[in-house]
């Protein structure tokens, strides 16, 4: 998987990974990546390391339920966005 991530490019080989917990991602993946995708996350340690290595301090952790926050690294944008879902009601089973 690591090399993958790190030379998988002049392959033609792509990498899609997620994580709940960014800050044990190893530095490569993240200064390799080319688009970042980040929902709500209970450490700032973890937007820490991502901004450690090169995420733009203006990323920040979505703060509502279905806002993400995304960055596209080739042409430095960073846009707060919002999934568009359809209301669901949930049941709690006893």
């Amino acid at each position: 998987m690591y090399q993958c991530i790190v030379s998988g490019g002049e392959l033609g080989i792509g990498f899609l990974g997620a994580t709940q917990r960014p800050r044990n991602i190893p530095p490569e993946a993240i200064t390799e990546m080319s688009k970042l995708y980040m929902f709500w996350m209970n450490f700032e340690e973890d937007i820490d390391h991502l901004r450690d290595m090169g995420v733009p301090k203006n990323f920040v952790i979505p703060q509502e339920y279905y806002l993400f926050n995304y960055y596209d690294k080739l042409n430095r944008i960073v846009k707060m966005m919002k999934l568009k879902l359809p209301e669901v009601e949930y049941e709690v089973a006893v």
